[in-house]
């Protein structure tokens, strides 16, 4: 009997690429994993935590035209690319919230689905089955089409890791060849390499106590809406806290210039900014809700005068 959803592996963390002849490396792509369970009925899509996708990605229904047998479990990333040709979070953040995709976000935010895994076909499970295997099996059973394509391996390592640094990618994957799959494991058979990544944020507020700065709060600018981001303080000196407290009392508000304002802790006091304060911030990666991971701050720009941290 076909599992409609199978709870998915996970890679264990490690600080350097490396090259290893017992391991593919695989792009690691800014998305959101997504298992999707095919059936001549059709297709459902489920997230990394089990809740239903289906009505977010509706052109993944043509999984159904691209599959060359009758059922399948397919473990992958539903990205969407952004202004730079690159995957970008914030975008495919904003077609899985939305619940059930419009014409409009399909058209504006379009998704691709890559597919790195092949987990069950025609009532046989492959977790217990070799990669390379389970990567044959998916190569011969599924056709790519324009939003469906299969992830790409490649042999070294360092190499992958180094055009991902120089793209502003999220890093690697490296998993090992006669590695089987471990559902809801965190499991060394796979390693990921994250890449050191800057972005630039809008500084949307900060959060004092005692008259002390405790962090900036920081958005992401989409369109004509800042998106929050979470909040930051590493990287930041005396003199840049001084240099904050006077824009604070300067431009401080009462409006929030967030779409949908953080909720702050009653012990800190708020004060809201107009974005007009850029922070170069270095990041590990984005959580599944849209948040920057481990932050720090690398300089302030206000209007054209940069201010150079650390």
């Amino acid at each position: 009997m076909q599992p409609d959803w199978i709870t998915p592996m996970e890679p264990v963390s490690v600080e350097k690429p490396f090259d290893d002849e017992r391991y593919l490396y695989q792009v690691k792509w800014d998305g959101i994993r997504i298992l999707s369970s095919i059936t001549p009925a059709g297709v459902s899509l489920r997230t990394r935590r089990g809740n239903v996708r289906t009505a977010a990605y509706p052109e993944l229904a043509g999984l159904r035209d691209c599959l060359q047998k009758n059922s399948a479990v397919l473990d992958g990333e539903v990205i969407v690319f952004g202004e730079k040709g690159i995957p970008s979070f914030n975008r495919v953040l904003k077609r899985d919230l939305a619940g059930r995709a419009t014409k409009e976000l399909q058209v504006k935010y379009p998704a691709v689905y890559v597919v790195f895994d092949l987990l069950f076909i025609n009532d046989r499970i492959l977790t217990d089955t070799p990669l390379l295997k389970r990567q044959e099996i998916l190569a011969e059973s599924l056709r790519p089409s324009a939003n469906i394509v299969i992830c790409d391996s490649y042999d070294k390592g360092t190499d992958l890791f180094h055009i991902m640094e120089q793209k502003g990618m999220e890093g690697i994957v490296a998993k090992e060849k006669e590695g089987v799959y471990h559902p809801g494991q965190k499991h060394k058979t796979w390693l990921k390499v994250k890449c050191k990544r800057e972005t630039d944020a809008l500084v949307g507020g900060i959060t004092l106590e005692n008259g002390r700065i405790t962090s900036l709060l920081l958005g992401i600018a989409q369109e004509d809406e800042l998106l929050y981001a979470g909040r930051a303080l590493t990287g930041l000196n005396n003199k840049d806290l001084y240099q904050l407290g006077k824009i604070a009392q300067e431009y401080g508000s009462a409006v929030s210039p967030f779409q949908q304002p953080p909720r702050i802790e009653r012990r800190l006091q708020t004060v809201w900014l107009p974005p007009l304060l850029t922070a170069r911030v270095q990041f590990s990666e984005w959580s599944e809700h849209g948040l920057l991971r481990q932050p720090v701050i690398k300089s302030l720009s206000v209007k054209k005068q940069e201010i150079h941290l650390g």
